[in-house]
């Protein structure tokens, strides 16, 4: 973080005492810990209505996120995977590295925000109050937010809408540039990040705009393809077609079902494949044999030598160190 960005975690941090804490307009309060403090990079109020928060950092334990308490449109830009997203009783959002959640909550939603312990979490967060968006006349994104929301991650009787979509590039080079603000000094900052954040604003509403409604897709195929996006970016963890069900709110033989039609496989043959051509790769760089099972989350190395042979016709030892081309996952 650049050292012109002020760190000031302690407001967001304390507990409520008067109207000039700022941030009560979009955002939650959250306890002191280390955690969070590890983790908070940037914390700004933009303008009236208009937050920047950049969370950047490893926490030792997991850290959650509560609901604003208030009205709000939110452009969460997630830059590594691993998050939680769940509102109310809702299916869970698993954001990976590269998406934009979207977001308009009510006064009384419940939300709540889980970022793991032990990995790095680097996340961009704008916030628009009711009346910051309506002085920007661009109230009509909370509806076009409803119309292209996931139902099943959504709560339409508590006003909660969320959509989770790959990021435009417009908008993953905007996070990074507000993450990194080359401005020196405060008035600067200021008038960069305003202008940053309704650029930000402008590209939501094309990305919403050209985004197919909802209804186009059924949500459990949604939910198929958000849940090889998982298998694809944290191949290491234990996923199984039940764990996957649970978080994302659903039954096993639904999401079976759904992603068999999607992917042409089931659960446990995607992860498989995805784990053995991610070690073939390895193994072609020079990888230790030990060290690759591990990584792609083999916990016998046996077993692993076996699927390894199965399916390239070779022992992990033998593809070690060759040039024998990859197939990708």
């Amino acid at each position: 973080m650049p050292q012109s960005i002020a760190l000031d975690a302690a407001r967001i941090e304390t507990p409520p005492r008067g109207a000039h804490e700022w941030w009560r307009d979009t955002l939650p309060t959250v306890p002191v810990t280390r955690d969070w403090n590890a983790i908070i990079a940037c914390l700004e109020r933009v303008d009236h209505g208009v937050s920047l928060a950049v969370l950047d950092g490893t926490p030792r334990k997991p850290v959650h996120l509560p609901a604003p308490g208030a009205s709000v449109f939110g452009i969460q830009v997630w830059l590594t995977t691993g998050a939680e997203v769940q509102v109310d009783r809702a299916s869970v959002c698993l954001p990976i590295a590269g998406d934009v959640v979207l977001f308009r909550y009510a006064a009384g939603s419940a939300s709540r925000t889980r970022i793991p312990g032990g990995r790095p979490v680097n996340m961009v967060d704008i916030r628009f109050s009711e009346a910051a968006l309506a002085a920007r006349g661009a109230q009509a994104l909370c509806d076009m937010l409803q119309d292209r929301c996931a139902a099943s991650l959504s709560r339409s009787d508590s006003g909660a809408f969320v959509a989770c979509l790959p990021a435009p590039p417009a908008l993953l080079a905007l996070a990074r540039a507000m993450a990194a603000c080359p401005q020196n000094s405060r008035l600067a900052r200021r008038l960069w990040w305003q202008a940053r954040a309704l650029e930000a604003l402008s590209v939501t509403a094309e990305l919403l705009s050209s985004a197919a409604p909802q209804a186009v897709m059924g949500d459990a195929h949604q939910a198929a393809l958000r849940a090889e996006r998982v298998l694809l970016q944290r191949f290491g963890e234990d996923w199984t077609a039940e764990r996957l069900a649970r978080m994302l709110h659903m039954s096993e033989k639904r999401l079976q079902r759904a992603f068999r039609q999607i992917v042409g496989m089931t659960v446990s043959a995607r992860l498989r494949a995805i784990r053995l051509d991610v070690a073939a790769s390895m193994l072609a760089d020079g990888r230790r044999v030990t060290d690759v099972a591990a990584d792609v989350g083999y916990a016998s190395l046996s077993h692993f030598s076996q699927s390894f042979r199965a399916q390239f016709g070779r022992s992990p030892q033998q593809w070690r160190g060759s040039e024998t081309s990859v197939p990708q996952a």
